[in-house]
């Protein structure tokens, strides 16, 4: 994946994949629930996502 941020959107992956935002969300939803990836929401937006314990949402507000 390529970004510059150590976390990306469903939106931004369905970009570089060539998938549905939707689908996206869904799997990633299930790779979260199944401790893969880290989800966590920024506030009211969108859904973050990332690969390991290196980045924690809450010390990025």
């Amino acid at each position: 994946m390529d970004t510059n941020e150590p976390f990306a959107t469903a939106k931004q992956i369905a970009e570089q994949v060539g998938l549905s935002s939707w689908r996206v969300r869904q799997r990633m939803s299930k790779l979260a629930e199944s401790g893969d990836i880290q989800k966590s929401q920024l506030g009211d937006g969108p859904y973050i996502y990332w690969r390991d314990g290196s980045f924690n949402s809450e010390s990025e507000t």
